[in-house]
């Protein structure tokens, strides 16, 4: 069975460099044993929930050698640690860029949110739908993920899942689609979402308590084009939409914005 490694690209390609800490597009990388490396830039969130956006790069890199890999995730890196089955999955490290020195002149009042190293897990896999021996089959996809955080603004916890299509259109231009969702800890609720009496004091805004729940849900398109059999172009958009009380606090509903788009384009070359 086909292999497929997801690659989480920052808010999002690869990794982006943003105050944004939710999942980004993931560009699957189908190809055998070698190094892909990419380079891009896009338009994202100031902060998750912001309305009001900022340029971000888009570095990338994967890397497969006998079905193991190991590939940037957002801020980090994630490896592929089984090699059979048909599924890719491992541990992931990352950093999340917190909310700190927003543009927002209001949630910027509010604590902020330090940096933190996240730690957790991934499991991947694809399903053929069609007939190989007729070409590069389309592939539905599936991926499940869930990180903590260890050290920094915040200790909690983050659940993911998400089903995609990889359509291969022609043999150079490859579409490819997704549907997510993602559920917080309270933990993590509380630390991004809830405004306290002194902060709302010192604001002017609601006190808000955030609890446990999803955060949020978004659909994605990527497209992959080879312009030679080592360098390709990508282009990538993303809507999420924040719901529950993620969407309910006002450092979102007064302030910022429930919904989230994510724009990028770039590079890459893939050393074969």
């Amino acid at each position: 069975m086909m292999r497929v490694l997801f690659v989480a690209l920052a808010c999002s390609t690869a990794a982006a460099t943003t105050h944004a800490a939710d999942p980004e597009p993931a560009v699957p990388s189908l190809f055998d044993d070698g190094l892909r490396i990419g380079l891009g830039g896009g338009a994202a969130p100031d902060y998750f929930g912001s309305d009001e956006y900022q340029f971000v790069p888009l570095p990338y890199f994967s890397f497969k050698h006998q079905g193991f890999g190991v590939s940037s995730s957002q801020l980090g890196v994630e490896a592929d640690v089984i090699p059979f089955l048909g599924f890719d999955g491992g541990p992931i490290v990352r950093y999340n860029m917190g909310r700190e020195n927003v543009k927002d002149n209001v949630v910027d009042l509010l604590p902020e949110v330090d940096g933190t190293i996240e730690v957790g897990a991934y499991l991947a896999g694809g399903i053929p739908l069609s007939d190989a021996s007729a070409g590069a089959p389309t592939i539905l996809t599936a991926r499940i993920e869930a990180t903590k955080g260890v050290s920094g603004g915040h200790d909690g916890s983050l659940f993911s899942g998400s089903l995609g299509l990889i359509a291969p259109l022609t043999d150079d231009l490859t579409l490819i689609t997704s549907v997510s969702a993602t559920y917080m800890s309270a933990s993590y609720a509380n630390s991004f979402f809830d405004i306290s009496a002194a902060s709302a004091a010192a604001s002017g805004l609601t006190a808000f308590n955030a609890d446990a729940g999803f955060r949020d849900v978004g659909v994605g398109l990527t497209a992959n084009y080879s312009l030679t059999e080592n360098l390709g172009v990508f282009a990538l958009g993303r809507y999420t939409h924040i719901v529950g009380d993620a969407a309910d606090s006002p450092i979102v509903k007064v302030r910022g914005s429930a919904n989230q788009f994510l724009v990028g384009a770039g590079l890459t070359y893939t050393f074969r």
